[in-house]
């Protein structure tokens, strides 16, 4: 009975103190681009066999909160952000992999190449998008860009390319440690029909922080809790051995 009590309320501080980092990488993340919060489910294991709970709470998921955040204009030709929840830009990682995200603080490289904020590569409908460095470039809600090609005038700007929008439900997308999204399965996100882009805009982190130091306090008020409940199962467990040293 007494090791079950230690299991239980050491397991549940773990559970704790994985949803006070998960809170406070939230809270830090609260200026990020199109950050998603992430939040710990806690599954009630008071009627699951006592067999079954350790594989309960070491598969408690994290899930994303698939809320966007706010539009924020910028006025910046290089920012664009996606008017919809389905909505992802197309990347290629800087290992090569195929990702998806909504941050769309873009650049372009000394070498032409449009990148996000974090140096992955904005893939177009056919491609790797490339535009002449140092040109001027705008977006536009469908996600087709121009820019200045050499010899032209300033006022003249040529499409170049169109970025690969795609859309899929939440549910079919888990966020990587990298921030990206990345297709849950074998599902494939989708070219989007309905979705567009708002053109020298950025979209805002949905981390509310309120909730967050909310959940930080109440977590942080369990987690005592435990403690206290595992000093105490401690100490009476030195008293009964105590009691049975005497009695024998």
């Amino acid at each position: 009975m007494l090791e079950h009590s230690l299991y239980v309320n050491a397991n549940g501080g773990k559970q704790i103190v994985t949803n006070m980092q998960v809170i406070a990488n939230n809270l830090a993340n609260i200026s990020t681009t199109a950050f998603r919060a992430d939040y710990k489910n806690v599954v009630n294991t008071d009627s699951i066999k006592n067999e079954d709970r350790k594989r309960v709470i070491q598969n408690n998921l994290i899930y994303t909160d698939p809320k966007p955040g706010a539009i924020n204009y910028t006025g910046r030709n290089l920012d664009i952000a996606i008017d919809g929840i389905n909505g992802y830009l197309a990347v290629q990682t800087q290992s090569g992999q195929l990702g998806y995200t909504r941050a769309g603080s873009l650049d372009i490289t000394s070498q032409g190449l449009l990148v996000t904020s974090k140096g992955d590569i904005v893939l177009g409908t056919t491609g790797v998008i490339t535009v002449p460095p140092s040109s001027k470039v705008t977006i536009d809600k469908n996600g087709v860009v121009y820019a200045q090609l050499p010899g032209e005038p300033a006022t003249t700007l040529s499409e170049v390319g169109k970025i690969n929008l795609v859309e899929a439900e939440p549910a079919n997308m888990k966020k990587g440690n990298d921030g990206l999204f990345y297709p849950n399965g074998n599902f494939l996100p989708t070219p989007a029909v309905n979705i567009k882009l708002i053109p020298e805009s950025l979209e805002g982190s949905n981390v509310d922080p309120i909730r967050c130091l909310t959940e930080l306090i109440e977590s942080s008020r369990q987690f005592d809790i435990h403690t206290k409940l595992m000093r105490e199962a401690s100490e009476n467990a030195t008293k009964s051995n105590q009691l049975l040293n005497i009695t024998t």
